[in-house]
């Protein structure tokens, strides 16, 4: 196998991606664990700095899971024993 870089572009992020593919395909018994661990540890970090996600609002993401599940306010009233002017942040109508 070549040398491991860092990976700076997504060139070399995509021959990363298939270089690791390739070394899936190699058989169990003849796997490089260790260059395989590393690669995917390069891998991840390009793919933290260049593809970042955000966690979602806390509020957005209940009101998401609600409609999800077909919920309504009053299921969320119900489950949390909340009183219903504490809600008045969540307008969501699953009906």
């Amino acid at each position: 196998m070549n040398p491991f870089k860092v990976i700076k572009t997504e060139t070399e992020y995509r021959a990363a991606l298939a270089r690791f593919e390739q070394a899936l395909k190699v058989p169990e018994a003849e796997r490089s664990y260790d260059d395989m661990e590393l690669l995917s540890v390069l891998i991840e970090q390009y793919e933290n700095a260049q593809y970042r996600i955000d966690p979602p609002d806390p509020i957005e993401a209940i009101k998401f899971r609600m409609e999800q599940a077909g919920l309504s306010q009053k299921d969320l009233i119900r489950a949390l024993g909340l009183v219903r002017g504490f809600l008045r942040s969540f307008p969501v109508s699953v009906n």
